[in-house]
């Protein structure tokens, strides 16, 4: 059986006819997609990120991530041929979502502590007294990361795990309750399931791709200072 329901059964005995009805629950399997760890990679290795950085796109040319969600195909439905739900189709094997990654590139002079725009991260900001200051680079490297990965409420990596999670989006979880009633087609059932797991991988990526609070602000969206980019401003 793939569908709860009540099961009858209608017999015989001693010349009078009984009717029996059993309610029945058909437990969902754990074929859930969990999202994958965040893995940092080369600069160069989907992106090339600016060395020096410059101000361009969402992450200011200090970060970049790339998630990949998607299946390689190749399934197809089972038809029940016997039973209470014969005629209903179904998956009988958990979806292989292939390639299932995130990774990030973090700018490597934002990384190296020793490189000049590093240095130039003069960390002379204030709210009152020198607004138009910097960031430091301690802040800037943090908050780079968290925007990228290491927040659980204000990053692409927290965006991308809600949106894969949710019961709306998970791949795993759509195929797993996929029922086709009796009569429908293999071929109707199978590309409808094609075309609403793409929908599922488009959203996916679509909230991932919103932009978290940017890099020189904190994670409550506190601004920390302004970037220094080259041609640097003198640090005081």
């Amino acid at each position: 059986m793939v569908t709860s329901g009540t099961v009858s059964v209608t017999f015989t005995y001693k010349g009078q006819s009984y009717t029996r009805t059993k309610s029945v629950t058909v437990n969902r399997r754990n074929w859930h997609t969990n999202p994958p760890t965040a893995d940092e990679v080369p600069n160069g290795t989907f992106f090339l990120l600016p060395v020096p950085p410059q101000p361009t796109g969402g992450d200011s040319g200090l970060g970049q991530f790339e998630e990949r969600t998607e299946d390689p195909g190749g399934w197809s439905s089972t038809a029940i041929n016997a039973g209470p739900n014969q005629g209903f189709l179904y998956y009988a094997t958990a979806l292989n979502v292939s390639p299932l990654s995130f990774r990030y590139e973090i700018n490597p002079d934002l990384e190296n502590s020793a490189s000049t725009f590093s240095q130039k991260q003069c960390a002379n900001y204030n709210a009152t007294t020198n607004p138009n200051g910097f960031i430091s680079w301690t802040n800037l490297r943090d908050q780079t990361c968290r925007h990228e990965f290491n927040s659980l409420t204000q990053s692409h990596y927290a965006f991308y795990k809600n949106a894969l999670k949710s019961g709306a989006n998970n791949p795993g979880d759509y195929f797993e309750s996929r029922v086709g009633i009796p009569g429908t087609s293999t071929s109707s059932f199978d590309s409808a399931s094609r075309a609403d797991l793409n929908t599922r991988y488009s959203q996916i990526r679509t909230q991932s791709l919103v932009e978290p609070f940017p890099v020189n602000s904190s994670e409550t969206n506190v601004f920390l200072g302004n970037i220094n980019y080259a041609p640097y401003a003198n640090c005081p």
